[in-house]
């Protein structure tokens, strides 16, 4: 069993508005602490993001997010000298992603105010939420069945969307803060926000 942690690595080699931010993604083993594996790729100039943030998903494939407006999916790949990953997708978007995650065979990912549902094993766009928040979504979660998706947003808003309907959209709570994390256990929903404030949902009872 491994986890996986984020690192920020910042070269001020150069002026300070040019600093590149260098984004990694680590996979230890969780028994031993020992480092297993380390992914690199995802840049960003300092003068666009003072810092960067980005979540992962725990299955195979990997998928890393950031604010260079991309996800990078990462395949594990047999070589000569054992196991290791391959970045085999890029995708693109024209905001900051702010959460990934993978449920139900689809990769769901936060870019600015944008939401978007993906194949998980072609990346293809099966869906694409636009002006559903004001402000950008922070974080979002998925049902494991892949029916239910869940966005928190700097708007204070949480919304459910049931990706069965073609007018999926209902709004679970309308907080005064920004929404700035989720977590499912289904039924369950955790949610905190940005005042300190930790709200936990009876999705079947609140849908």
């Amino acid at each position: 069993m491994f986890i996986q942690t984020m690192s920020i690595q910042t070269n001020y080699n150069r002026q300070p508005s040019q600093a590149s931010i260098s984004f990694a993604e680590r996979r230890h083993n969780v028994h031993t602490g020992a480092l297993s594996r380390t992914l690199h790729d995802h840049k960003k100039t300092e003068e666009d993001a003072a810092s960067g943030e980005g979540e992962k998903c725990t299955t195979v494939p990997v998928a890393m997010g950031s604010w260079d407006n991309t996800v990078r999916v990462w395949s594990r790949e047999e070589g000569e000298n054992g196991p290791g990953f391959e970045c085999v997708n890029v995708l693109r978007y024209d905001g900051r992603v702010g959460s990934v995650t993978a449920r139900g065979g689809h990769l769901l990912v936060s870019a600015g105010v944008e939401v978007l549902v993906h194949d998980l094993g072609t990346g293809q766009v099966l869906r694409k939420f636009q002006n559903l928040h004001t402000g950008h979504v922070n974080c979002l979660e998925g049902s494991h069945s892949g029916h239910m998706l869940f966005t928190g947003s700097r708007d204070g808003l949480l919304l459910a969307h049931d990706l069965r309907m073609r007018d999926p959209t209902s709004t679970l709570w309308h907080f005064k803060a920004s929404v700035h994390s989720l977590a499912l256990e289904d039924p369950w929903l955790a949610c905190s926000t940005g005042d300190g404030g930790v709200v936990l949902l009876n999705t079947e009872v609140a849908l």
